[in-house]
């Protein structure tokens, strides 16, 4: 078996005769977990414990940011549990927005049941205002 390890600008080879080997340790699988569990269990219990009881008003506006590297299933059960979640701390409007990504990503089926305003930057329809303090 030959080795590549990183070193300094470079790499160093490194062979290891296939006669030293015992066995090719695994991983143990990790148990198969409830997508829905784990996003109530994040609301439940947030980082910081910032609560979104603490953030919205009864009558605003939320928004929903859905990044497409997800597997679509669970964007559309984490999308469904946050909908719920905002309803019942009397949010009025819902808006989703899907993150554009340029890497090779499983796209989009259409959804019948929530038509989708595709909004892309690059058409050249949008004003730049300036970056966050985040960059």
């Amino acid at each position: 078996m030959e080795l590549w390890i990183p070193y300094g600008e470079t790499e160093i080879p490194i062979r290891v005769p296939d006669d030293n080997f015992y066995k090719i340790l695994e991983p143990k699988k990790s148990p198969q977990t409830d997508t829905s569990k784990l996003i109530q269990e994040s609301l439940n219990h947030p980082v910081n414990d910032f609560q979104l009881s603490n953030t919205l008003k009864p009558g605003t506006t939320a928004g929903i940011l859905a990044d497409p590297i997800l597997p679509l299933r669970v964007q559309n059960q984490a999308i469904e549990i946050l909908k719920s979640k905002l309803g019942e701390l009397g949010v009025d409007k819902i808006r989703l927005f899907l993150r554009h990504r340029t890497s090779n990503v499983e796209s989009r089926p259409a959804q019948l049941e929530t038509p989708l305003n595709i909004f892309d930057p690059r058409d050249k329809t949008f004003t730049e205002l300036g970056k966050t303090s985040q960059g």
